[in-house]
């Protein structure tokens, strides 16, 4: 952890679309007036799409916007809160979470969250308050505050949806993973800690964050782990080697030992991935995965299972997923 004066700075390697979401530029009311904009100009920029409002006086250019994702417009929107704020705010739950670099997957809340000494004092409805304090557990991001790690787990686990508390708190845990085992232990304990007896939502917190495995490396697999879990399967083991050809390594998502199976997730864009293709042709991709998914069974004697995000909309559709498959599911 580095040290800037008296409030500590974020440390954490953050993914590319952080980068991006801090590098557009946001635009005022004040600002678009003195590049000789009127408001009833602005008004119509906005109607015919060529900037986008961020939130009440402040846009960004729609060729910006286009692509964004939900981290990226969290991101946004916490900077035009900063930049509309008297005092610098400091931004928690799924806001926080975003500026960190965590998925924000199904996350129940699209507003703003910020801690605040008095969360009744009136506020723009896009402005979610919570009461704590801004001593502890506050870090700098490119020149945001925000709950440092452990807060923002305990916070996402206790008022958000368990889809999203279980990816964000995954993930979490997989940064500290990046330095070892004792790291991933501190942060649990850390985020723990945050809950007390009389904690609102101390209970499923706990419990989620007590879940979490930095193992699982995408939103899917975390959600994938929930839903197994509410089904009555055993724990999965998680990232499973299996030994290939040519000394090679094979790596399989769940190890599902109760049912003598391996399941997979499968993301939608897995073929157009760049990272996953690596200079291969979609096609090419497909054929290695064939000839992995062959060597897997055909040495092992396990079947593998497999599902998309469109088997995730709820425990039911992974559980039909499943079935259709002639697979006894525990609790259906």
């Amino acid at each position: 952890m580095l040290h800037d004066g008296d409030r500590a700075t974020c440390s954490i390697p953050h993914p590319r679309f952080m980068t991006d979401a801090f590098a557009i530029p946001l635009a005022t009311n004040r600002t678009l007036a003195r590049a000789g904009l009127t408001d009833r100009q602005i008004k119509r920029h906005v109607e015919t799409g060529t900037i986008t409002r961020v939130r009440r006086g402040i846009y960004v250019s729609s060729a910006d916007a286009v692509a964004l994702t939900p981290e990226q417009w969290r991101i946004l929107r916490a900077r035009a809160w900063h930049a509309a704020s008297d005092e610098p705010p400091v931004f928690s739950h799924s806001t926080a979470a975003a500026v960190h670099g965590l998925p924000v997957f199904r996350s129940r809340d699209e507003r703003t969250h910020v801690i605040a000494p008095n969360p009744r004092d009136h506020l723009a409805a896009d402005i979610s308050r919570h009461r704590g304090t801004t001593d502890a557990g506050v870090i700098e991001v490119r020149g945001l505050l925000i709950t440092d790690l452990a807060r923002t787990m305990s916070s996402v686990a206790r008022f958000d949806a368990p889809e999203a508390a279980v990816a964000v708190a995954d993930a979490a845990l997989r940064s500290a993973r990046r330095e070892d085992q004792a790291a991933v232990d501190r942060l649990r304990r850390d985020a723990l800690d945050w809950l007390t007896p009389r904690t609102p939502g101390a209970a499923r917190a706990t419990e989620l964050i007590t879940f979490a495995d930095p193992r699982a490396d995408r939103p899917g697999e975390s959600i994938s782990r929930l839903y197994l879990h509410r089904l009555g399967f055993a724990a999965p083991r998680l990232q499973v080697e299996v030994p290939g050809p040519d000394s090679t390594r094979y790596f399989v998502d769940f190890g599902l030992d109760d049912i003598l199976a391996f399941g997979e997730f499968d993301g939608e864009a897995k073929y157009s991935d760049p990272l996953f293709l690596a200079g291969r042709t979609p096609q090419q991709a497909l054929l290695d995965e064939k000839r992995r998914e062959d060597w897997i069974r055909g040495t092992t004697g396990w079947r593998i299972l497999r599902w998309e995000m469109t088997h995730l909309a709820s425990v039911r559709t992974l559980a039909a997923r499943l079935a259709a498959f002639g697979v006894a599911v525990p609790r259906p």
